[in-house]
């Protein structure tokens, strides 16, 4: 990903100053680690007297400005986040605790008085005021550095995606949709080790049976039935379909156009295939 793309999103002029210093190709021409290492020591403190500086120099309406401009920002990414919230399931919170999330940065941005008031209830002295931005210069970065690992992450996907994009002319929805249908078998044999089966069982006991994985599936529920009780829900009886969806997929169906929302799909019935197998861990 550029870095530019990111930096181009943001007013904030620490975020600013951060990308112009990646962008300077002196730590590219730099040979040995060493000398890479001085480079970055000085980056990094160049970037600290520069933004020191750069608060230092503003005047009370170059302030208010600047408040202003990040306030639209702050409602422009609350728009974005919104939006992911309403195409997304996420399992782990209520659509209450979604709701205030979304709307939390708009509800300080309004009511910036109580922020003030409460700092005033504080009184901090100016030492006070010095901690405080020091330890907020740190927080950022630190947060560049997560966001630097994300960069490592998204360089491996896009490098996915790349093959995938040039051979198959499809996307990242393919690959996703291929490692989720691929969990599913691994579930079956995982649940079917903590039950007593060793691999080699497993693997014997599926050549006997000419390789069909639904006839593994067919033993995990009589094991299921018989040494833990309990019946069995429509999410694991789906795990036929699933793995005639993964054979199509990803043995033949290279050409198979995948979307968002299908594997968004997919994920829901493999998180309930989940659950229904190992219920003790939900």
């Amino acid at each position: 990903m550029d870095h530019m793309d990111i930096s181009e999103i943001t007013n904030d002029p620490l975020w600013k100053l951060i990308f112009a210093n990646i962008e300077d190709d002196t730590l590219n021409k730099t040979k040995g680690v060493l000398p890479k290492v001085d480079v970055l020591k000085n980056i990094y403190l160049d970037l600290f007297e520069k933004y020191f500086n750069f608060v230092k120099s503003l005047s009370d309406d170059d302030f208010d400005k600047l408040r202003t401009d990040r306030h639209n920002q702050i409602k422009e990414l609350q728009k974005i986040l919104n939006e992911m919230a309403i195409n997304t399931n996420p399992s782990n919170f209520s659509m209450e605790e979604i709701s205030a999330m979304t709307i939390l940065p708009e509800i300080i941005e309004n009511n910036q008085e109580d922020v003030i008031n409460k700092l005033d209830d504080i009184n901090l002295s100016d030492r006070d005021y010095e901690y405080l931005f020091i330890l907020e210069f740190f927080a950022r970065i630190e947060l560049f550095i997560f966001i630097l690992i994300g960069l490592f992450s998204l360089d491996t996907k896009d490098r996915i995606e790349k093959i995938i994009k040039k051979n198959f002319h499809n996307d990242g929805n393919w690959s996703y949709a291929v490692s989720i249908l691929t969990i599913q078998e691994n579930l079956v044999k995982k649940k079917l080790e903590t039950m007593g089966m060793t691999k080699l069982e497993i693997k014997e006991f599926l050549k006997q049976k000419g390789n069909h994985f639904q006839n593994l599936v067919d033993h995990l529920e009589e094991k299921i039935k018989e040494k833990e009780k309990r019946n069995l829900s429509i999410s694991f009886y789906k795990s036929h379909s699933l793995r005639d969806m993964r054979n199509k997929i990803e043995h033949e169906g290279f050409d198979v156009k995948v979307t968002s929302e299908d594997v968004k799909s997919l994920l829901d019935d493999i998180e309930k295939f989940e659950k229904e197998l190992f219920p003790e861990n939900q």
